[in-house]
């Protein structure tokens, strides 16, 4: 395997496997950073006593009410302010109107999380 360090010294062939950051990013260890993944989360967990976790898988462009809400007041105005309102303007009116909509999972998950916690306390 080739080392893409430009530094090299005549004993860089006795770096340790787990210090060689190209053998770690290669796929042949691959099955080691999936270790890496389960092993250092669960270590983590048992140092702050950890016992349960729910996760909660959603999409990452959904966002809280507050959020959108803001958003969609801010483009409001911002209509409201032209004579004439761009089609992107009207674009980004419609997104957000739509992200307000999307925004019910996102609460719907927050008050499920806190429910969840509250019972298992």
């Amino acid at each position: 395997m080739k080392s893409k360090n430009k530094k090299k010294t005549k004993y860089s062939w006795l770096m340790k496997a787990y210090k060689n950051k190209d053998f770690l990013n290669s796929p042949s260890a691959r099955i080691i950073r999936i270790l890496s993944e389960m092993i250092e989360p669960a270590t983590r967990f048992r140092k702050y006593r950890v016992k349960d976790t729910v996760v909660f898988f959603g999409s990452s462009r959904i966002f809280s009410r507050s959020v959108t809400s803001l958003k969609l007041r801010r483009i409001k105005a911002r209509i409201k302010r032209v004579k004439s309102p761009s089609l992107s303007l009207k674009h980004q009116y419609e997104q957000a109107k739509r992200d307000v909509a999307m925004s019910r999972y996102y609460e719907d998950a927050r008050l499920l999380a806190k429910k969840l916690t509250d019972y298992f306390k």
